[in-house]
């Protein structure tokens, strides 16, 4: 092997196995981002709102079937959700009626709606086109927005003495009730109600594994867990009998990290926009089908079918739910390093592997070198 061989190949070598090494941390970082909804962002776009209403109307029109009465097919369904007492179903089934009834029940219904026709408009309409016996059982529920009380600084503050005393508590559910109880400011306002919602959804015990990870991951980014215990511990030392609960908003106001305090906010503002847009139960309803942080921007764009979503997170489950949203993809500065970084390794490893393979097919083809001191031995033993 010449000199200039056998330093290509330990400089191919260096390369592969550097890059070798690199692949498990580039691969780690790929899928974190991916999970934890830092890769893309599905935009809110009017566009991408009637595109997924479209795409949950579908779904639901696939779900009553291809009978030959269509109709009589999604009085029935809507039957069923009134005998069950759910009148969010039945009122999806009814805004899903364009999509599901008959092409001429179907353009009936579109003649009597105005152009860009809301929710209550199409509601109204399609009721019509029930039997008479459902019509009278339908009833609409109260809308409501409300969000669960996520309690006041009293309860906050006597949770804090428990925890402090080492007794168990939720440290999840209690950094999420300091997070709305203890920080008042304007940024926070949309942030408690978004605490709200994923506290009344935890009671339920359906939020799934990853989206409850992920969830922790970044509530304790926001209040190290760590940082917080112990400015708890000095606050409620130093505090005067009756001034626990000062002391304790004080607390968690110290225990913030600025980076994480703002990607949590990020988070919840996305499930306040939720339940504005269909209501708190309705985007409790669609959380439990969230199964990393990825899931938010996608749910956040269901939401805005309303109780659609309510029928198809219901009867669909998680993946047929999630594949409705039809957000706009976004490539993010974090997403092109992270991914970037990826192909590089990728890239290095391609070429390392390509030039130790090229090297070793041109010494198979060209043969042994012969040096030249071997020559002059060759011709003086020949004469």
């Amino acid at each position: 092997m010449s000199g200039r061989s056998f330093t290509f190949g330990v400089f191919a070598a260096l390369v592969f196995n550097a890059a070798l090494m690199a692949m498990p941390f580039t691969v780690l970082g790929a899928w974190s981002a991916y999970r934890d909804g830092e890769v893309y962002k599905y935009t809110l776009t009017p566009q991408a709102i009637a595109a997924t209403r479209g795409t949950l109307d579908r779904v639901i029109a696939d779900m009553i079937g291809a009978e030959a009465d269509r109709r009589a097919s999604w009085a029935a369904f809507i039957e069923r959700e009134i005998n069950e007492g759910d009148y969010h179903a039945a009122q999806g089934l009814l805004l899903a009626a364009p999509a599901i009834l008959p092409p001429a029940d179907a353009n009936r219904l579109k003649t009597q709606l105005p152009p860009g026709a809301r929710d209550d408009q199409i509601g109204a309409a399609a009721l019509s086109f029930l039997p008479q016996e459902t019509q009278e059982r339908y009833a609409t529920p109260l809308s409501t927005n409300a969000f669960v009380v996520l309690g006041d600084l009293r309860d906050l503050a006597n949770d804090a003495q428990s925890w402090v005393r080492g007794e168990r508590v939720d440290e999840l559910t209690f950094i999420l009730n300091g997070l709305g109880v203890a920080i008042q400011n304007d940024a926070n306002a949309s942030a408690r109600d978004g605490a709200s919602v994923v506290k009344a959804t935890r009671r339920t015990g359906k939020l799934s594994p990853g989206f409850t990870d992920y969830l922790r991951r970044r509530c304790f980014a926001a209040i190290p867990p760590a940082r917080l215990k112990q400015n708890l511990t000095g606050a409620l030392e130093k505090a005067p009998v009756g001034e626990e609960q000062m002391a304790v908003a004080a607390a968690f106001q110290a225990s913030i990290d600025p980076a994480g305090y703002q990607r949590l906010l990020g988070d919840l503002a996305h499930i306040q926009a939720m339940a504005n847009a269909g209501g708190a139960p309705v985007a409790a309803a669609l959380l439990q089908h969230a199964q990393n942080g990825a899931d938010l921007g996608r749910l956040h764009i269901i939401a805005q079918g309303g109780d659609r979503a309510w029928f198809v997170a219901k009867r669909g489950g998680a993946p047929t739910l999630l594949a409705t949203a039809k957000g706009t993809l976004q490539f993010t500065p974090t997403m092109l390093a992270i991914y970037g970084a990826l192909a590089l390794n990728l890239i290095a490893l391609l070429f390392a592997s390509s030039m130790t393979l090229l090297e070793a097919v041109q010494s198979a083809f060209s043969g042994p070198r012969i040096d030249v001191s071997d020559e002059d031995e060759v011709s003086a033993a020949n004469a």
